[in-house]
């Protein structure tokens, strides 16, 4: 492997700069996520296990009009680390990021579970899975 940074691509499977591990792998992958106009729900498609194993923030700036981009300050949003294998099968998953003392309340038949907690200085967000309820 080399020092090159990791990216990822929606489903969550690393994309390497150099060369890929030759044989199956666990990886924890740096997973972006943007949310637009106070959205809280997103989808992801991640591989086995789709462990959340931690979440941060990453400065996103905004896409707008090259014209009127003086000004635009790039806004933090949630990055996930989750832990993959880069040959597990694709999962599809839902969650919610909220931040704290937000009341959340799921449909009936499902429930939200807690995954992580991200910190900043200005304050914090929290990730739910939404899981179908247990019986």
């Amino acid at each position: 492997m080399n020092d090159e940074p990791n990216t990822t691509n929606g489903t969550a499977v690393p994309v390497h700069a150099g060369e890929l591990a030759p044989m199956p792998a666990t990886v924890i992958a740096a997973v972006p996520i943007t949310l637009e106009g106070g959205e809280e729900f997103f989808e992801l498609q991640l591989r086995a296990p789709g462990i959340i194993r931690g979440a941060g923030f990453f400065m996103h700036t905004p896409k707008v009009i090259a014209s009127a981009m003086r000004g635009v300050q790039p806004v933090p949003m949630p990055l996930l680390l989750v832990e993959v294998k880069t040959d597990g099968e694709l999962q599809r998953r839902r969650f919610f990021f909220v931040p704290s003392d937000k009341p959340m309340v799921a449909k009936p038949g499902f429930e939200l579970q807690w995954r992580a907690t991200a910190i900043m200085p200005s304050g914090a967000g929290h990730l739910f899975e939404v899981v179908e309820a247990s019986s």
